[in-house]
């Protein structure tokens, strides 16, 4: 934290040092402006477009950064991507009170009691230790349902609804290109046979319509991608199952490390996983079954992230067994029964 700063533009033309406690004009070009407000300054850069970086790398330090300002902080941002605030303005309205400044284009010196530089943030994927922080994941939860108007607090317990005839609604999160569902009408029609209500859809950057999307339903299902960074606008008790494709250790690291451990450790939903089996696998049809690929993942890792992840993320589909998956929907029942 610095005290007493002044932020002056890239290119100030007749800029005049002046100390944070004048709040007058000194010429007709440089105007210094005051502001009781603690700011952030930061940049959005990195993994934007990447719906799981962005929540981990700025949305979540953001929230722990500024949180404890109640909406009093002015926002700065370097290296600004329009389309990244639309998508998050909800969120980003709900943190400050005012418009985001851009400081590549702000030709005024700013200067302000105090600036805190960069942001917090947590090791652990989708979480906050509140001893560390005095904030917990429950808490962003809350502050996420707050911004989007969320009206669902909890999944439905199907045993209190004294209306058998309201199903459970289950979200089954599609993609397009890569790690989607070749039968996902077969895994509806299963899923309606057991008593659940099908919503399919597909993770996009309308925030508002997935937060809404998402809190409405009590399962959310989906194969391992940053999609599943929505399960953060479930409602609490909701059943969460991440279903992981094929590609051994590595795989499953991630698979556990990027959402098992924070729904199961720190976020009130309950988890449920499904492994695929190499019959579920659109790398059947792709390789022979002697190929290092299907029988050794791991020599496939020391060729670099970048063969790994085109092999097991970007060309590799999903044909679940609905037989097989059957009980894992089954026992997500059971568990919005207790």
């Amino acid at each position: 934290m610095i005290e007493d700063a002044r932020i002056v533009p890239k290119n100030p033309v007749n800029a005049t040092r002046i100390s944070p406690q004048m709040a007058k004009v000194e010429d007709n070009t440089t105007k210094t402006l005051i502001n009781e407000t603690g700011i952030t300054l930061t940049k959005a850069e990195g993994y934007t477009g990447n719906h799981f970086h962005e929540f981990g790398d700025i949305i979540i330090p953001l929230f722990l950064t500024c949180a404890q300002f109640n909406g009093k902080v002015q926002l700065i941002i370097t290296d600004k991507k329009p389309w990244w605030i639309v998508k998050h303005q909800a969120f980003l309205k709900k943190l400050s009170n005012y418009e985001i400044m851009d400081i590549d284009r702000d030709d005024e010196v700013h200067c302000f009691p105090k600036v805190i530089v960069g942001l917090k943030r947590y090791h652990k994927e989708l979480s906050i230790d509140p001893q560390k922080y005095s904030y917990s994941i429950k808490d962003f939860g809350d502050f996420l349902r707050s911004s989007y108007s969320l009206k669902r607090v909890n999944a439905i317990k199907i045993r209190d609804t004294g209306n058998q005839s309201k199903k459970p609604r289950l979200l089954i999160l599609s993609r397009k290109s890569s790690r989607s569902f070749t039968n996902t009408n077969q895994i509806a029609k299963m899923a309606k046979g057991l008593g659940f209500k099908v919503i399919v859809m597909e993770a996009g950057r309308n925030m508002g319509n997935i937060a809404d999307v998402v809190n409405s339903c009590d399962v959310l299902m989906g194969v391992h991608g940053a999609g599943l960074t929505n399960i953060l606008f479930l409602p609490e008790n909701a059943i969460f199952i991440q279903v992981v494709p094929c590609g051994g250790m590595q795989v499953e690291w991630l698979a556990t490390n990027d959402f098992a451990q924070p729904s199961e450790e720190d976020m009130k939903i309950k988890y449920l996983e499904y492994k695929i089996t190499l019959e579920e696998s659109t790398l059947k049809q792709q390789y022979p079954l002697d190929h290092m690929i299907i029988k050794d993942p791991s020599s496939i890792v020391k060729q670099g992230w970048e063969t790994f992840r085109s092999v097991y993320f970007d060309k590799q589909n999903v044909k679940l067994d609905v037989n097989r998956f059957r009980p894992t929907l089954q026992k997500a029942l059971e568990l919005l029964n207790q």
